[in-house]
């Protein structure tokens, strides 16, 4: 008989939720940082190393970026971005 996968829960539909507002709320500032040229570089990259560290801390780093989502994630990410550049005429890859 096979067994069917399934995700682990992480909590509470409000623990879920939280956890979405978060992922959102941290992607949202360190956009704004990147892009404001009124905020320093330092605010920026302390914040972006600091989930870098994050994730370069889990157990089996992997598991993540071997997996299809993360895959997936990344050559979309490339194809939207080399996308841009070739419309603002810039070489592309």
């Amino acid at each position: 008989m096979a067994t069917k996968k399934t995700t682990p829960r992480l909590g509470s539909a409000k623990d879920n939720a939280e956890l979405q507002n978060f992922a959102h709320h941290l992607a949202e500032v360190i956009r704004i940082a990147r892009d404001n040229p009124i905020l320093p570089a330092c605010l920026y990259n302390d914040l972006a190393d600091a989930f870098c560290n994050f994730e370069n801390n889990l157990p089996s780093l992997a598991r993540v970026s071997e997996s299809e989502p993360h895959i997936l994630l990344t050559i979309n990410a490339f194809i939207e971005q080399t996308a841009a550049q070739a419309e603002k005429g810039g070489a592309r890859r």
